[in-house]
């Protein structure tokens, strides 16, 4: 069961949403109009020396003598908001939004052996429904693994699975246009109204669900086929074959029946596509042990290629009728879109690895590697990168006279590695046609263009990372605390980077190979046995990691600095890269709380209201610039833990993990209150800033926001699950000739705790579910 997690806001109830409406309106009029005090207030809630005569005459409605009617429409009501504001009737759009998801999974498997065949097969079905109304998704997947040794030094086998996947049902996203007041229904009860809120252009959100038809399949079989001998002084020889194949249908129709699609004429868009890639492994490896000498030798041959072919037709204007949709494209009259997309890229790769070992204590690792990859300029397809290691196991020496310490060795290393994730025509020119209207004897007229949208960079090569590590691996009081710490450095060179180009080039950007970034950090993990008595066990595993990158270069730049005269290179400030400062190290404004009603004319003289967000302004001249933003933290947590528990008492066990992410900081613009129309729509049910109600964290309604965001720690602690299963007595599974039996109940999600963050979820950033999952394996 997957249902909203507590960490949200619900929406607004209709007294809420009136209150926030008046306080919107009255706010945005301080600065522009004086109107009468009390003018948005209810006749029943006039301000002390406000009478109703004068409140009437605001607007020249001294005649009038429908006083709901003159309030309502002065703060927007549409008519139908009017009427169930009059009936009373408010409508809880929640249920129509949200949803208790279900999630079905089931499995079957079957295994055996033989002296020269084992084999394993298993069958499953997911059914996975979301807390969004109408969300979900349905899989069947199959395996099969299969090894069969057909003589004593030849052995063949086939790992494949296959899947079908189902994304077709249309997820209802919540409309704020759907006011307490508005209606979801005509008097009918049962006939979708078109516009909830009264207005034309907030139609209501189930009609995309309604009138949206949709299709999308995903499938795909993946396999490994793969053959092994084994031949004299412990050689062995493996080839295999990974084939994966892809297809994949998403169709779409948008029904002329909705009022705001009936001018197309029905629309529609078929996408079919097929990928189709391999590897080829030929793996030969030498293992043999002499005496107190011991050997593994591997050497491989790689080579991958990746092929895809993509049509897609989007047309529009269906003759006579467009209720076939998507399965009648010939019916349209008006193409939108008729585009195909096939790509392909190949890659290769050599591999030596040695991995000696002396009397079991002392061991040598050496790799080296040499990768191509398609994607790369013409000057640079191929890179090499090598890796040598060294481990001590020091407890196993002579001298070594900690009885208590069972296991303790030392580990360094150093390596490099590569990176190949741009696009696959990244270096390459690539052409693009269009179409342009040319006037010719006062006759318009289409003409086709064909033009270079990206321009080639042939020295486009691997980024290359080079790794220290220092690691240290140990176990103590008879495996009661095994563990590992880690140090390492890292330097990143000729990163692959989307740069800005200046305009006279006639391109936005181009990827190329820039810069150094250094990375450091460490990371322990601790296992430990706690308790071990009576039937009842406590483990814990911990693990600690820490990181921080620094950028050393950036694209070689220089300037000199017109007073110290010092050559220092250029900082990147539109992308917010600093030399000297991390990859993710935030730049901006700091805020400083929220102008209040005291400081009026301070806020003006930086064209601030009180209720809107007040900036640190550094250099004090009364105007905010670049000069005024500072460095606030990082967007990325530095700190990362996680930390399991597990209690077993007889046939019950208990086991909770926890992870957090600490040191980091996120824009929470919702603060601001400005993520939604004040005098069209509802809202989120959150604190605004008002000058009978100030606060000092949540801004007035329609704050000003233009430039600057506002940070909060977005540090947070989370019980990821908690998990208890109850394992059957064999002796009872026996009388019904079963093997194993588990039950299991599991909470995902319980709980998150984020004492620095206002918003929702601190990690996803709005509603996440919580689930409660009933599990059964039994093993016959």
């Amino acid at each position: 069961l997957a249902y909203v997690s507590p960490e949200h806001y619900d929406l607004m109830n209709g007294e809420q949403f009136i209150a926030r409406r008046i306080h919107g309106f009255e706010a945005n009029e301080r600065r522009q109009i004086t109107i009468g005090d009390g003018y948005y207030n209810s006749y029943n809630d006039l301000p002390s020396g406000v009478t109703l005569d004068q409140w009437k005459a605001y607007d020249g409605s001294t005649a009038a003598t429908d006083l709901d009617d003159i309030w309502l429409n002065r703060i927007g009501f549409a008519p139908i908001e009017v009427a169930n504001y009059k009936a009373e009737r408010e409508t809880d759009f929640s249920k129509y939004t949200w949803q208790t998801g279900v999630t079905q999974d089931y499995n079957v498997s079957l295994g055996g052996a033989s002296d020269a065949v084992s084999y394993y097969f298993s069958l499953g079905y997911t059914n996975n429904e979301g807390i969004r109304y109408n969300e979900e998704f349905s899989t069947i997947r199959a395996r099969l693994n299969l090894e069969a040794d057909v003589t004593d030094w030849l052995a063949v086998g086939t790992n494949t699975q296959l899947a079908f996947r189902d994304e077709s049902p249309i997820i209802v996203n919540p409309s704020f246009y759907n006011t307490p007041y508005s209606s979801m229904y005509e008097e009918d009860g049962q006939t979708l109204l078109f516009a909830p809120s009264g207005y034309i252009n907030a139609p209501n959100f189930w009609l995309e669900m309604t009138h949206h038809d949709r299709f999308i399949k995903y499938n795909s079989l993946s396999s490994k086929i793969y053959g092994r001998l084994t031949l004299p002084f412990g050689i062995t020889f493996t080839s295999e074959y990974i084939p994966r194949f892809n297809w994949n249908r998403d169709y779409q129709s948008w029904s002329s029946a909705h009022d705001l699609w009936a001018p197309q004429g029905g629309r529609a868009a078929r996408r079919n596509t097929t990928i189709n890639e391999w590897q080829v492994n030929n793996i030969l490896k030498w293992n043999k042990t002499f005496d107190i000498h011991a050997f593994d030798v591997t050497l491989v041959q790689n080579a991958e290629k990746y092929q895809s072919w993509s049509d897609y037709m989007y047309r529009q204007r269906f003759l006579p009728s467009d209720v076939l949709g998507y399965h009648r494209m010939q019916a349209a009259a008006e193409d939108l879109e008729i585009s195909s997309d096939d790509q392909v890229s190949t890659a290769d790769a050599l591999l030596a690895r040695l991995n000696y070992t002396l009397m079991n204590k002392y061991n040598i690792t050496a790799a080296w590697r040499r990768d191509g990859y398609s994607a790369f300029g013409q000057l640079n397809p191929r890179a090499s990168f090598f890796s040598i290691a060294g481990g001590w196991t020091i407890s196993e020496e002579a001298f070594f006279g900690a009885e208590w310490v069972d296991n303790l060795k030392l580990r360094l290393s150093y390596g490099t590695n590569g990176n190949r994730g741009v696009d696959r025509y990244s270096a390459f020119a690539t052409l693009a046609t269009g179409k342009f209207v040319m006037i010719t004897g006062g006759v318009p007229g289409y003409v086709s263009q064909l033009f270079t949208d990206r321009m080639a960079n042939p020295n486009l090569k691997w980024e290359g990372t080079a790794a220290y590590n220092v690691g240290v691996d140990f176990s103590v009081f008879d495996g009661t605390v095994r563990g590992n710490l880690e140090l390492y450095q890292m330097t990143t060179k000729d990163m692959l980077v989307s740069r800005e180009l200046p305009n006279p080039t006639g391109f936005f950007d181009v990827f190329d190979n820039l810069g150094q970034v250094d990375n450091r950090g460490f990371e322990i993990g601790l296992n430990s046995r706690n308790i071990n008595r009576n039937g009842f066990t406590w483990t814990t595993d911990f693990s600690l990691a820490f990181n921080r990158s620094k950028i050393v270069h950036l694209y070689g730049d220089y300037r000199v600095d017109p007073v110290t005269g010092d050559r220092e290179e250029v900082d990147d400030s539109q992308n917010k890269w600093f030399i000297g400062h991390a990859v993710d190290e935030i730049w901006d404004y700091k805020t400083v709380g929220i102008w209040q009603e005291s400081d009026a004319d301070a806020a003006d003289d930086y064209s601030r209201d009180p209720g809107d967000y007040k900036l640190e302004d550094v250099d004090g001249d009364g105007i905010y610039t670049d000069a005024d933003k500072q460095f606030l933290g990082y967007t990325r947590p530095p700190v990362r833990l996680t930390f399991r528990n597990v209690l077993t008492y007889k046939n019950f066990e208990l086991a909770i993990k926890m992870y957090s992410n600490a040191g980091h900081k996120r824009s929470n613009p919702y603060i601001r209150n400005n993520e939604a129309f004040y005098d069209r729509s509802t809202y989120y049910n959150v604190p605004y800033w008002t000058p009978e109600d100030p606060g000092n964290k949540w801004a007035r309604i329609d704050s000003y926001e233009t430039g600057f965001s506002v940070w909060e720690d977005n540090s947070f602690v989370r019980i990821d699950n908690v998990a208890l299963t109850y394992t059957v007595p064999a002796a009872f599974l026996s009388k019904f000739r079963a093997e194993g039996c588990r039950l299991s109940i599991v909470s995902g999600n319980p709980f998150v705790w984020a004492p620095g963050w206002s918003w929702m979820d601190p990690e996803n950033n709005g509603y996440t579910p919580s689930y409660i999952s009933f599990k059964l394996n039994l093993t016959l």
